[in-house]
């Protein structure tokens, strides 16, 4: 839980900051990319809301987008998530308003696999589904490969890089990978792992897919709730019912398994006010929505979705769990199916679930191939192989706890 002592209440500002971030890094550096020509900073995140407005609009043009590293969504997320983290900027020259070509938040811990072996990790915390830098897709190639020599540029970084929840195709990895090929990189990938996808109108009936069972099982759980009182969704849009929504939304999680454990939301100061930071940025601009299954006039399931263009992220589900025996989650994901699919001006929503989550691979059927990437830098890095190798028995060791703490679950339940 964070320390609420070390927050700044400012409620109205539009990015917050902690005093406990405001000293965490040091000023702003630059440099010019010797193979681009192009001008690069690294600034504390705190500071990034001096580049704020031309950050935005890199995101309107980024090759493949990517809320999370939005100013919208990133500045409010250094309250709770920030120590540490700095911001690469790339632009096209050194000049007062040149062009914003590159952003990408990033860590630099010391010690990431117990060794004291650098590397540049992209920004990656618990609400961050994505960690594909933002790039704008009319000068990709110069952007992605000022950012490939970034250790030349600072002869102090390190040598290699993480990039975190990349995905395996798309017109990010094709930029990289040819990259990567001209320059003779080297490469590992680890956290490999799938994520369920929906491409509205293409999808069909949320539960053609589905077993006969499971469609008969979710039809009786629905009739079994209407039992009670009618069961409709309430889409909420505008600024002024963003805030209750979200209260709403809140209020669930903190009721349910995660209020008890301790990890809810409203369970820490900084992520709440993160959380309200970012429905406010993203609300005034008409790019965010919750989604309510009411009973009657009792909210059972809420669900967050954010947008980008014709993109969605479907990033946050919580519900009652008085009626969890009728699956209200469920209910709720299969209403907001039926909308996205009826949603002409969108063509892709990511379900943001985490690795095996069963609830969205069980009604979004398509796949997208994700995984974290160790990329050697431009510079050269004679320890490559090494820090590869640990990356790798990184994840395994992740997998077999992860595997280990199911088992153990799995035993309980049983006792």
């Amino acid at each position: 839980m964070h320390d609420p002592v070390s927050l700044r209440q400012v409620p109205s500002g539009a990015w917050q900051q902690s005093e406990r971030l405001q000293t965490a890094v040091g000023k702003t550096r630059t440099g010019t990319c010797r193979a681009t020509g192009l001008h690069l900073s690294i600034r504390p995140l705190q500071d990034a809301h001096s580049i704020a407005d031309e950050w935005a609009a890199l995101a309107k043009r980024a090759l493949t987008a990517n809320i999370f590293y939005e100013p919208e969504f990133a500045l409010p997320a250094r309250l709770p998530f920030g120590d540490g983290v700095q911001v690469l900027a790339i632009h096209a020259d050194a000049s007062r308003g040149a062009p914003l070509l590159g952003v990408w938040p990033f860590e630099q811990p010391r010690f990431r696999w117990g060794v004291p072996l650098g590397v540049l990790a992209g920004w990656r915390h618990p609400f961050a589904a994505s960690g594909v830098p933002l790039i704008d897709r009319d000068r990709a190639r110069e952007a992605v490969s000022a950012l490939l020599n970034v250790s030349l540029t600072f002869p102090d970084l390190p040598a290699r890089a993480l990039l975190p929840l990349i995905p395996d195709e798309g017109p990010f990895a094709d930029v990289l990978a040819k990259l990567q090929g001209d320059l003779r990189l080297r490469e590992a990938r680890g956290e490999r792992h799938d994520r369920a996808f929906l491409t509205p109108g293409n999808a069909g009936e949320p539960l053609g897919h589905l077993s006969s069972g499971s469609r008969s099982k979710l039809r009786q759980e629905h009739r079994r709730l209407e039992k009670e009182g009618p069961i409709t969704l309430h889409s909420v849009e505008n600024s002024e019912g963003l805030a209750a929504a979200l209260k709403t939304y809140l209020d669930l999680e903190a009721k349910g398994w995660k209020g008890r454990a301790g990890t809810a939301i409203p369970s820490s100061p900084a992520e709440t006010e993160f959380m309200r930071g970012v429905t406010r940025n993203l609300g005034a601009q008409g790019r965010v929505r919750i989604d309510e299954l009411k009973l009657g006039e009792r909210v059972i399931a809420s669900s967050i979705t954010y947008r980008n263009g014709s993109s969605a992220w479907y990033a946050k589900i919580s519900f009652d769990e008085e009626f969890a025996k009728n699956s209200p989650g469920s209910q709720l994901v299969i209403k907001v199916t039926e909308a996205m699919n009826a949603d002409p001006s969108l063509t892709f929503v990511d379900s943001c679930a985490p690795p095996l989550h069963p609830l969205m691979r069980r009604f979004w059927p398509e796949r997208i191939k994700i995984s974290d990437r160790m990329i050697e830098l431009a510079k050269g890095d004679a320890m490559f192989p090494l820090a590869a190798r640990l990356e790798q028995e990184r994840s395994k060791l992740r997998d077999r706890v992860y595997a280990a703490r199911k088992w153990i679950k799995a035993r309980r339940g049983e006792a």
